[in-house]
């Protein structure tokens, strides 16, 4: 018998995701808020400040960004960016939940960090963002 869950086990079970994701302290240098369309420059400067450095294949456009964030779309679901002392955003969390999955629910989860501002222990929040937005559903964790 296999020790994996099942992929009918709840995505929030696999992921060990908490009831509450909790915000990072403050410990880490960054003032976190959820993400709206009124961020979309700042996550476009983020994306590309790490472009120099992961050589990404693609990049988000404006218009994508803006789409995303826009209150009249349901793709995205929830989100997090932490922003340093100076306003800029060092590092953001955002899970997307493509409309009209009805079977099976899809979420794709994407977490930029700053290069200056990696290792500082923000990865286990997007775990939390992720079992929260759709705690019952089925669904594969890929990394």
């Amino acid at each position: 018998m296999s020790s994996q869950a099942s992929p009918r086990t709840p995505l929030a079970a696999r992921l060990r995701a908490p009831e509450v994701a909790e915000v990072p302290g403050p410990h880490h240098g960054l003032t976190w808020r959820t993400l709206g369309a009124e961020d979309a420059d700042a996550v476009l400067d983020l994306v590309a400040r790490c472009a120099v450095v992961d050589r990404p294949v693609s990049a988000p456009s404006p218009v994508q960004v803006a789409d995303a964030f826009d209150p009249a779309h349901t793709m995205v679901r929830d989100s997090l960016g932490g922003f340093s002392a100076d306003g800029a955003l060092q590092a953001m969390a955002v899970v997307y939940l493509p409309p009209g999955d009805t079977d099976i629910l899809r979420a794709f989860l994407t977490a930029t960090i700053d290069p200056a501002w990696r290792g500082r222990g923000h990865r286990s929040r997007a775990a939390g963002l992720a079992g929260r937005a759709c705690p019952a559903a089925p669904g594969r964790r890929r990394t």
